[in-house]
């Protein structure tokens, strides 16, 4: 860890990323601004930094973006292979991205945007590779071909154990809210009281 002191705008920067970003932790923001986890956290407490976007609302918001922006259909497309672009693919959420010299609920609201987006390019992607292994499989399955189906079972497989692991790192799979809690409460009161 290469340690070096940090200004008022870079501990701005770092309680933005942090309150922005729901998978951020201590350690991920001490090793970007080169830091000890120790330091953020003392610093965290002395100024009562929150968490202002959980996963659950940053999921919700990533999944109506994705829908709005990826359809996919449950037939063959026609003709086409969907395209996926692999080389955009961030396995893990990183930091969002983090201005400088803005007003700080403006930084805020870049960062949280930035959180959310970065989850809606995961499931489009996600939407995207869906697709183009559907097609796969609907080729093998027309050609008849026993080798060309066991590679679409394989791929789509091997895509059901990606897209898990990344729902898991990039938590798209949090409830927004908690389901509320039902309390029956029954009230026995013996008739024989009642008849007195």
């Amino acid at each position: 860890m290469v340690s070096h002191r940090m200004n008022a705008d870079d501990w701005r920067r770092a309680r933005i990323a942090w309150e922005s970003e729901p998978t951020a932790s201590f350690a991920k923001i001490a090793d970007y601004f080169g830091v000890s986890k120790a330091l953020i956290g003392r610093k965290a407490k002395e100024q009562g930094w929150q968490k202002r976007l959980s996963a659950g609302v940053a999921a919700d918001r990533a999944h109506k973006i994705a829908a709005s922006k990826f359809k996919h259909s449950a037939a063959e497309p026609s003709g086409q292979t969907p395209v996926v672009d692999g080389n955009r693919a961030e396995i893990r959420p990183g930091l969002p991205a983090m201005t400088s010299g803005v007003p700080v609920e403006q930084a805020r609201a870049v960062a949280e945007a930035s959180a959310v987006d970065r989850r809606a390019d995961v499931e489009i992607r996600h939407g995207q590779e869906h697709a183009a292994a559907r097609s796969l499989l609907y080729r093998a399955m027309k050609s008849r071909d026993v080798e060309s189906t066991k590679q679409a079972k394989l791929a789509l497989e091997s895509l059901k154990i990606l897209h898990d692991l990344e729902r898991r790192a990039w938590r798209l799979d949090a409830l927004a809210k908690a389901l509320p809690a039902v309390s029956i409460t029954i009230n026995r009161r013996s008739r024989a009281k009642d008849n007195t």
